[in-house]
């Protein structure tokens, strides 16, 4: 069981950087609006929300599948995330001080205080206009082309406004459309 919780621990770090990106085709970047170092962005995360079931992977590895047919496969702090086509996305893994992600061979590690130490060696401070609860005064919020009066979900980057069922609120947003048993079924062994 402690497996099992921390999977899910990393699962929530690894999409709750700003916010949780809609759905998208393809292994894209997010466009969060608070991205740490100027280009940090998660290929692949906007994958990681309905979760499906849970196994170990053929290296061993503890297994999360989503929906979208996204992995995640952790063995001890690690954790390494693949597309739908099992292209590798991105890794995660937890170091002196902080979770250290590695994207495009690049290493971004986050302190867990809001700070971020950025490839180049600088490092990156969120800023407060970041922090939820806070009002957004550009009338795009998440950036992802929709004005806010109009988004069905203005605080999660969707640009393709997808709203399963039809209550007015994205998919980005809805958790309702996202009901998944705790914990999610067993996946076949492999």
């Amino acid at each position: 069981m402690p497996r099992i919780m921390k999977a899910f621990a990393i699962a929530a770090l690894s999409i709750g950087l700003c916010a949780a990106a809609g759905m998208q085709a393809g292994c894209k970047r997010n466009a969060l609006k608070c991205v740490p170092c100027g280009d940090f962005g998660l290929p692949c995360a906007e994958y990681l929300q309905c979760q499906e079931c849970m196994g170990v992977d053929a290296s061993g590895g503890f297994k999360v599948e989503y929906t979208s047919g996204a992995k995640m496969v952790t063995k001890g702090p690690d954790a390494t995330v693949y597309d739908p086509s099992g292209n590798f996305c991105y890794s995660i893994k937890g170091v002196a001080g902080g979770v250290e992600y590695t994207v495009d061979d690049k290493k971004y590690i986050d302190h867990n205080d809001g700070t971020w130490s950025c490839p180049d060696g600088g490092t990156w401070t969120r800023p407060e206009s970041c922090g939820s609860g806070n009002t957004c005064t550009n009338d795009d919020c998440d950036y992802d082309g929709i004005r806010n009066n109009t988004d069905n979900c203005p605080s999660v980057y969707n640009p393709a406004q997808t709203d399963t069922d039809n209550d007015g609120t994205g998919d980005a947003c809805d958790t309702a459309d996202c009901t998944t048993p705790i914990p999610p079924p067993l996946c076949s062994e492999q």
